[in-house]
């Protein structure tokens, strides 16, 4: 029993070297942050471990402790992945699809996934009304809505049920101007990715938006990374 803490923290240096691999190819600085954390657990696992082997109470309040806050954020995480369901959301007048950044005038592929899922209600309801947003960020010279458009178009929607929203840079401005767009009484739907839902469901809230949100799944190389951004952005709303 004395060793379950130092078993756990092993387990999730692991998965965090595994995530930094996975992460090479899309940022460096990302991986190496999870590397990181991979190498500050492995250290005090092995210090844990001594520190046991000694007959020190040290260990095992160390490796019991870091053992509990690494569980936590697992849970946080899992909360946050929840939040992506929400019930009754067929028919809904508006829908929002919420922008990805693009990188050099192309979508990424957790944006396509926005899209898939937004194809997918659509053609589920053919009487929603589709609102992209996203404007023009980064270096990129075209914005996210009018690609997610010709997207969208490409899968069969006929343009005349989309709407453009080409003036946000981030969440915040995308709930803001798709505010506008909705007249009393209008049912939302948002759809995102999942990591996303919960911090949608705060921002909505506080603009005094009800919305309900629809999960689209995310790259395996990326959830973890944009779980740990989430929960760092989340914070940042309910303390301020």
């Amino acid at each position: 029993k004395k060793y379950i803490g130092i078993i756990i923290i092993t387990l999730f240096a692991v998965l965090h070297v595994v995530n930094g691999i996975g992460l090479i190819n899309h940022s460096i600085l990302y991986a190496c942050i999870w590397f990181l954390f991979a190498i500050i657990e492995s250290l005090i696992a092995m210090y844990s471990f001594i520190m046991i082997k000694k007959q020190s109470k040290w260990g095992i309040v160390l490796s019991v402790v870091v053992s509990l806050w690494l569980t936590i954020q697992a849970i946080l995480s899992i909360v946050i992945l929840c939040n992506s369901i929400s019930f009754n959301t067929a028919k809904a007048d508006k829908v929002f699809v919420l922008g990805y950044q693009l990188e050099d005038n192309r979508m990424s592929d957790t944006l396509i996934y926005r899209l898939d899922k937004a194809d997918e209600y659509a053609k589920k309801n053919p009487d929603s009304v589709i609102i992209v947003s996203g404007g023009i960020t980064g270096k990129n010279t075209v914005s996210e809505a009018s690609l997610m458009k010709i997207q969208l178009m490409s899968y069969g929607i006929n343009e005349h049920r989309i709407i453009t929203e080409e003036n946000s840079k981030d969440t915040i401005e995308n709930i803001k101007y798709c505010k506008e767009l909705v007249s009393n009484g209008d049912d939302v739907v948002i759809i995102s990715s999942q990591y996303h839902c919960a911090r949608i469901k705060l921002i909505a809230k506080e603009q005094g938006l009800s919305v309900k949100t629809i999960g689209a799944k995310c790259p395996l190389n990326l959830l973890m990374n944009q779980l740990m951004i989430e929960k760092f952005a989340m914070l940042g709303i309910l303390l301020f």
